[in-house]
């Protein structure tokens, strides 16, 4: 057979024997809806609210904030932000009075060019953009009932009317993405967001579940504090088109959003193989290593320990985070990195911690835009090719291998 699939904004190919394929997983494989519709019915008909027309009448704002994310989470905004902006313009509220925050975290900056690609000329030129930092312009808002410090967005905390705009998929740590996360990490400060993530190794943190899970739990209370007015999120198949869309409370759309999501994205494990090809689904989610780990993880599940991982991901942004990078080049062998984490949580270094856990039972292989120092740097392993990485696998564990095919590893989610 001939494989295609995703590897930035385009594909790698190459010709696959048959024999060695042990199955495809398409999770997310579900037809698109008429996007603008679904839309449209899931503001008419909030969860948990009244519609986002009534509650800026009531609220009569001197200033509206609309969080969105930033370039690493492909949402349409194209056809989300134009009826939020409409229902606050018929409740009387002006342009100049709304400022769009793109919710970065401790993610860089979306670019002007990202900026307007996502939202459209007419939007940019109109609105007052606003890309978070999470190290300046913050305001204290007290602390959270664990003492931890909540520090976010002055634009957002300034604002009368908070509403907050994204897409629900399986996350690593808060289950899933969406509702209150556009706020903790969104728009926090970077010691807001170490915290949450320091609870990574809790076991009720993972994927897929949401159910007292501390990272989940400190996003909803962050959300509260702040007071979110109102959220539309969005669920979309593998190839990010709209499927579903729900609308209102921060915590009642959003876990009816993650159910949905559960439902398209579950895929079953039957069996584990020696070999294991994943792509993240191309641009953006494999725009940088710290981005593309995660679809690398969840093909962890797929591959006998032992095994092999061929991830195809572009990265052509290289690693993404200065400090996921400085503990990885500091680090003499992955275990280097185990007790740093250990010794003490630094955001950034838990990603680094994820390569060192992957690493001890799986051999990665990684075709990538890096060059060789980069990829041994990560403690995988260095392919010029996806016809290489093949060449080498079947090299590796012979001629009769079997593999499980996965386009899209950023959307797996385990049953």
């Amino acid at each position: 057979m001939k494989l295609k699939i995703p590897y930035g904004s385009s594909h790698l190919q190459v010709d696959v024997d048959d024999k060695h394929i042990s199955g495809i997983v398409n999770p997310g494989d579900s037809s698109p809806a008429n996007a603008k519709e679904i839309i449209i019915k899931a503001l008419k008909n909030p969860l948990g609210t009244e519609t986002l027309f009534k509650l800026a009448n009531n609220i009569n704002p001197a200033a509206a904030a609309v969080i969105i994310s930033d370039v690493t989470r492909p949402v349409p905004y194209n056809v989300m932000l134009p009826p939020v902006l409409d229902e606050l313009h018929r409740a009387g509220i002006q342009e100049k009075q709304v400022s769009i925050v793109i919710g970065t975290g401790c993610h860089r900056s979306n670019s002007k060019e990202e900026t307007i690609k996502a939202l459209g000329e007419k939007i940019y030129s109109s609105y007052k953009i606003v890309n978070h930092n999470c190290d300046g312009d913050l305001t204290y808002c007290g602390t959270m009932s664990d003492g931890t410090k909540l520090l976010l967005n002055s634009e957002v905390v300034q604002a009368d009317l908070k509403a907050a705009l994204g897409v629900i998929i399986p996350h690593k740590l808060a289950g899933f993405s969406g509702g209150a996360k556009a706020v903790l990490p969104g728009v926090s400060g970077r010691e807001t967001i170490s915290a949450n993530h320091s609870m990574m190794k809790f076991p009720q943190v993972k994927e897929g579940n949401w159910q007292n899970n501390p990272v989940r739990k400190q996003m909803n209370e962050a959300a509260r504090v702040v007071g979110l007015n109102f959220i539309l999120n969005v669920i979309t198949n593998n190839k990010n088109e709209v499927v579903e869309a729900v609308a209102g409370d921060a915590e009642l759309a959003w876990e009816q959003g993650a159910k949905i999501c559960r439902s398209l994205y579950e895929v079953p494990v039957p069996h584990k193989c020696p070999v294991t090809i994943v792509s993240c689904g191309g641009y953006p989610r494999d725009l940088n290593v710290y981005q593309a780990v995660k679809s690398i993880i969840n093909a962890a599940v797929f591959t006998e320990k032992g095994g092999t991982i061929i991830a195809c991901a572009r990265c052509q942004e290289g690693y993404g985070d200065s400090i996921f990078a400085q503990w990885l080049k500091e680090a003499q062998a992955p275990g280097d990195i185990v007790k740093r984490f250990n010794d003490m949580y630094v955001l950034g270094g838990h990603k680094a911690y994820a390569v060192a856990e992957l690493v001890k039972n799986h051999e990665v292989v990684l075709v990538s835009d890096l060059g060789p120092r980069d990829v041994n740097n990560l403690f995988m392993t260095y392919q010029p090719s996806l016809k290489k990485a093949f060449q080498y696998v079947e090299k590796k564990h012979g001629p009769d291998y079997r593999a499980w095919i996965i386009p899209y590893g950023a959307l797996i989610l385990q049953e």
